[in-house]
């Protein structure tokens, strides 16, 4: 028996219903739901609180991104999502005036935003075109200047799944004395995290999607000597060193912030969701990433092979190098599509025109031969509007 083996029972999935949309939000495992169930009854009634909820919930849900990421809890910052991790980068790490900031055109707000927004102090944000349908390293390669110091990409590309080559980018960043920051939103959770092995000085992902807890919850893993180099764009009482006294004495009037992470946290966790996001974390950890990939590739073949030979048209790569858990196609009026499987009770996502395929650790082969069934009664049909020169 594998990991996987049974593991859709951890989850109170619609008997009827087939989610393909972790991309976009992940489900609530029964044992999340159970933790958060049980700190909710301590917040209802706050006498039960002894104080530990402020304190060891956080600090678990820090182990655990650690653990995810490959990396040591104080090099890891509990965030509100990935943009927070991202804002981070851009406004802590030591850039000025004249500094570009290397970027695909068409990459995720939450990545490229951050960067724009340093524009005002000067940093320059560098949009790179590919030569091909897909980026390479070579692209990046390419527009490197002398004025180059932060490389920031999505590990996965949202719209279709394209999965970056960050051994590749992190030898590249190596050699160019370069900062490489990472968007994991589309890959923490479901593939391997390459932090240590490329480079990565600063990897930013959300609680809410492959994860499987709270929007509002997220870390970013920074290493620890890039840490140093930053300065806090904001500071609050929890990320000082007088706080460890937890609550039993006013801090000094002094300003001494942690070495680690936490002294980029600025109040109270938000503890419920943590508490329910690190059952979710310790699910993911006991089956493994490596593993979950593996169920998530099985998933997505038998969908590659049809469309490959079917009038739908692959906007994913089919290369096994540049594949994640996202596989996107489309067709004539994909709006319409998206509408007809949901009617069908199939629920991928629709992004950039596309219908956006992204099963997780509870999908099964049986899910995925609904999705294609149904994508073949629908080759025939017939939709409602009409465009030409398009193909369904």
């Amino acid at each position: 028996m594998t990991r996987l083996e049974g593991i859709r029972q951890a989850f109170d999935l619609h008997s009827e219903a087939i989610y393909l949309n972790a991309a976009s939000e992940g489900p609530l495992p029964r044992r999340a739901r159970a933790a958060l169930l049980a700190v909710l009854e301590q917040k209802v009634h706050p006498f039960r609180l002894g104080g530990e909820e402020y304190f060891q919930i956080p600090q678990r849900t820090r182990e655990l991104c650690a653990e995810l990421a490959g990396c040591q809890p104080e090099e890891i910052v509990i965030t509100t999502g990935t943009g927070a991790g991202i804002n981070l980068a851009a406004a802590g790490l030591p850039l000025t005036a004249g500094d570009e900031v290397l970027m695909l055109k068409g990459d995720f707000p939450a990545l490229v935003n951050p960067f724009l927004h340093a524009r005002r102090r000067g940093i320059v944000p560098v949009e790179i075109t590919p030569a091909g349908k897909f980026p390479a390293p070579s692209d990046f390669e390419r527009a490197l200047t002398p004025h180059s110091r932060v490389l920031a990409i999505s590990h996965v590309i949202p719209a279709n799944g394209f999965r970056h080559d960050l051994i590749a980018l992190g030898e590249l960043c190596r050699e160019r004395k370069i900062w490489l920051v990472v968007d994991a939103a589309q890959s923490a959770g479901v593939l391997p995290l390459p932090f240590a092995e490329a480079g990565i000085h600063i990897l930013a992902a959300p609680g809410h999607k492959w994860l499987m807890g709270f929007p509002g919850t997220g870390f970013a893993a920074i290493r620890s000597g890039v840490m140093e180099l930053m300065v806090p764009p904001a500071v609050g009482w929890m990320g000082c060193l007088s706080h460890a006294a937890q609550f039993i004495s006013l801090p000094p009037f002094d300003l001494a912030l942690f070495r680690g992470g936490k002294k980029f946290e600025l109040g109270t966790t938000p503890y419920p969701q943590l508490a329910a996001w690190n059952a979710s974390l310790e699910m993911i950890l006991e089956i493994g990433a490596a593993a979950i990939e593996t169920h998530v590739n099985s998933l997505l073949q038998p969908l590659l092979d049809y469309l490959q030979h079917s009038p739908y048209k692959l906007v994913s790569s089919p290369e096994p190098a540049q594949r994640s858990a996202i596989l996107s196609f489309t067709g004539r009026f994909a709006a319409k599509l998206f509408l007809l499987l949901n009617e069908r009770k199939i629920f991928p996502g629709l992004r950039s025109g596309a219908i956006r395929v992204s099963p997780h650790l509870y999908n099964t082969a049986e899910d995925m031969a609904r999705l294609v069934e149904a994508l073949k009664t629908l080759e025939s049909t017939k939709l409602e509007a009409d465009r030409k020169g398009e193909n369904l």
